[in-house]
């Protein structure tokens, strides 16, 4: 989820995506949404974030792209003062790549988003410093398509990363188990070696508390096989009558109209 500060106050909002709609963490693109990471409002969701364990991914980089400059500077104060905020930096701080590394150094709870910086490496010459760094440090790293905003298809971009002079136990550890101990980190439910899916876990919250839902091998109920294995195709758990909205699990209760997620999206239709 995301907030501006040209909003009001962003942390009623990040409280309730968190807490309530079991988002995650919180993304901010400054250049794209023409704000400050060292705005006022944002010092007091940054410390509800470090608080609570949720994750702040944050775009870094591409100043020459956007024309725009101050990311770096505002986000290593924040890392400053902010030492346990769990940091995904988006396309490594390019073409800064070097310092972005050197940043896992002084911030044990940094992790980087390899997102377009391994194709731009590629393109600028940058790779041999860049595959080097991403072996060693492939467990504070992770692969990122930055779909739909890529600079190639996803399938490109997974093809370059399978592509990259690394070795298979660095590839997994980006593509795949950095990746899920992140989500670990933030106590996000598991089912076996699999991460629940966001509906389940926003829909019915408590059932993943005492465990995961148990599947009943006909394609309904839990949205996970016999042994960690997801079915291919979505399942409805609540299915919609014809003519009738959904209204959502059982025991699930509309949003307040006071509720300032509403309010907001009130405002703008």
């Amino acid at each position: 989820m995301s907030v501006h500060v040209h909003d009001g106050d962003p942390l009623p909002i990040v409280r309730e995506a968190l807490e309530n709609r079991h988002f995650v963490g919180l993304k901010l693109h400054p250049y794209a949404q023409r704000l400050e990471l060292s705005h006022p409002l944002l010092e007091p969701v940054y410390q509800y974030l470090e608080d609570t364990g949720a994750i702040f991914f944050v775009h870094t980089g591409y100043d020459a792209f956007y024309g725009r400059s101050g990311i770096t500077p505002d986000l290593e104060q924040i890392l400053q003062r902010h030492p346990k905020l769990i940091t995904v930096a988006a396309h490594m701080l390019y073409p800064e790549i070097p310092k972005a590394f050197d940043w896992l150094e002084r911030f044990p709870n940094l992790y980087l988003d390899g997102t377009g910086a391994v194709a731009s490496a590629d393109e600028d010459g940058l790779g041999e410093t860049l595959y080097p760094l991403m072996e060693r440090y492939a467990d504070r790293v992770l692969y990122g398509s930055d779909y739909a905003m890529a600079i190639e298809s996803v399938g490109a971009s997974w093809k370059r990363f399978q592509e990259m002079p690394i070795s298979d136990e660095a590839q997994k550890r980006i593509a795949w188990e950095t990746p899920l101990e992140l989500l670990k980190r933030r106590n996000w439910p598991f089912c076996g070696d699999l991460p629940a899916r966001y509906r389940d876990v926003a829909y019915d919250k408590p059932k993943f508390k005492i465990g995961c839902p148990k599947s009943d091998g006909a394609g309904t109920g839990s949205p996970y096989r016999p042994g960690g294995r997801a079915h291919s195709a979505p399942i409805n758990p609540w299915p919609v009558s014809p003519g009738r909205a959904r209204s959502g699990p059982p025991g699930y209760t509309p949003p307040s109209p006071d509720n300032p997620l509403v309010k907001d999206e009130r405002r703008r239709h």
